[in-house]
């Protein structure tokens, strides 16, 4: 009978294991090299560049000094002074005063005292018992300028005569960011000794136990650093997501492969098989399940390449990665170990009490359920309904500031103006306008412009808009 070419690979990695081993060393390098250069990764908490509010922020980064997303709000209260106390005022200037010993350009500061005697104005700077007062501030530079002084931005108005919190879309942002990678590390931290606990369980020996992790290692190596190069010119848009999910598949499908094939290569060494034919069955069985189980998963996740109206592009191409990564360790580097190894694999036999112990009971389970094979359907069935029951409730929705920790500055201090500012929960939408021509006519534009001003005023729900362009007279005086 003619050997299969997964049997006939196999046997190519068993002869060429200096090269496998080599050239997976050498992919680990590159792919520390190329993660220690950084990533292009876009503002998972903002539109994708695959729709049109996607590319109006991007231009508006680009061209603009300022974004919406650069933006702080800094909540002072006090328990007995109201806002409009002599000594509330004086503490709020002489805070804001330090803004301006930031190595950072402030565009504008918004305070309650701007317009004291005009009810809108206040309707979204003062709470309603009077004793809480909203300072909104509008900062210059790009996003990586404003990372850079972010540290100082938040504690920039700290006093002792008010109390302070600080929020904005600035803040929350990067609060969203901070708990998705802090959530990740704390993750890994969780998983992966439980994972190591678990294979020292099944394989009984700590040599066994350690090749799936060192699989593991080199998948989230290589697809994190693949995500980071392609972050630089990927259409889509890739976002930390995609890292999120490199470590929540890549770790998974890793040590899934490695444990199918490792068993089996334990499999035929305890039945008598030299080394070479050992890895040459393993891979022509258990590498063939692996082999089209992770083509299965990858061709599955490009499904997701279809919804770009949202980040599950970028999702997939995380996914998609760590499944390839996964697949092409695990069919060579793997088996390449195994070959070194060989009865060595049995080697450091841990003291677990049970551990690789063998059993006969799923043997015999299957057995006894093909045997009888609808008795055990009706009640599977039943049983995987009313575990799905509670599905027929959920009330799906976007992810918001309730996704973030409770006790978070930020989450408090937008509740608080939520909660207590009349007028905060109204939202602000920016047009983005290009012209064509360099030198444009701002007359002719400005009396264009003012039509369509008009009619998002008389638009239902709308408070104002505000620009000089909606008002063409400002135009007539000559510079």
């Amino acid at each position: 009978m003619a050997e299969s070419s997964l049997s006939r690979f196999g046997r190519q990695m068993h002869g060429s294991r200096k090269a496998v081993m080599a050239t997976a060393f050498a992919s680990l390098l590159v792919s520390l090299l190329l993660i220690s250069q950084g990533n292009s990764f876009i503002d998972g908490n903002s539109p994708p560049p695959t729709i049109e509010a996607g590319r109006a922020l991007d231009l508006v980064d680009d061209e603009l000094p300022v974004t919406s997303a650069n933006s702080v709000t800094y909540i002072f209260s006090h328990e007995e002074m109201s806002w409009n106390d002599e000594n509330f005022e004086q503490a709020i200037m002489a805070a804001l005063a330090k803004l301006s010993d930031l190595d950072i350009e402030i565009l504008s500061i918004s305070t309650a005292y701007d317009a004291a005697d005009d009810p809108v104005h206040l309707a979204s700077h003062v709470s309603r018992d009077g004793h809480t007062t909203a300072v909104y501030v509008r900062i210059g530079g790009t996003d990586d300028e404003v990372a850079k002084s972010f540290d100082e931005i938040i504690v920039a108005a700290d006093n002792d005569a008010l109390d302070v919190i600080v929020t904005g879309s600035l803040v929350i942002s990067t609060d969203f960011d901070n708990a998705l990678k802090n959530d990740q590390v704390r993750a890994e931290l969780i998983g992966i000794p439980l994972s190591l606990v678990i294979l020292l369980f099944v394989f009984g020996t700590f040599t066994a136990a350690m090749l799936p992790m060192v699989i593991a290692l080199l998948m989230m190596t290589l697809a994190t650093a693949t995500s980071f190069w392609l972050s630089d010119w990927w259409f889509f848009g890739l976002t930390q997501y995609s890292i999120s999910m490199i470590s929540l598949i890549g770790i998974a499908v890793s040590i899934d492969y490695s444990l199918f094939m490792i068993s089996r290569f334990r499999e035929e060494l305890d039945s008598g098989a030299e080394v070479e034919d050992a890895v040459a069955k393993m891979m022509d069985t258990a590498g063939r399940a692996v082999l089209f189980s992770g083509a299965t998963v990858a061709i599955s996740l490009c499904s997701l390449f279809y919804f770009t109206a949202t980040h599950m592009p970028s999702m997939a191409m995380g996914g998609f990665l760590a499944v390839l990564g996964s697949l092409i360790y695990s069919l060579t580097v793997l088996p390449a170990m195994l070959s070194y190894l060989g009865p060595k694999i049995d080697s450091l036999k841990v003291p677990i009490p049970g551990a690789n112990t063998k059993s006969q009971f799923w043997e015999k389970f299957s057995t006894t359920v093909m045997k009888r094979p609808i008795s055990w359907l009706a009640p599977a069935l039943i049983v995987l309904l009313l575990l799905g029951s509670p599905f027929l409730r959920v009330e799906l929705n976007a992810g918001g500031i309730e996704a973030l920790p409770p006790d978070l500055e930020s989450r408090v201090g937008y509740e608080v103006l939520v909660d207590e500012f009349p007028a905060y929960t109204a939202s602000t939408i920016p047009l983005v306008v290009v012209f064509a021509d360099e030198q444009p006519d701002w007359k002719a534009i400005a009396e264009d412009i003012s039509q369509v001003c008009d009619g998002i005023r008389s638009t239902t729900g709308v408070i104002s808009i505000e620009h000089p362009l909606c008002t063409p007279i400002l135009f007539d005086t000559a510079i």
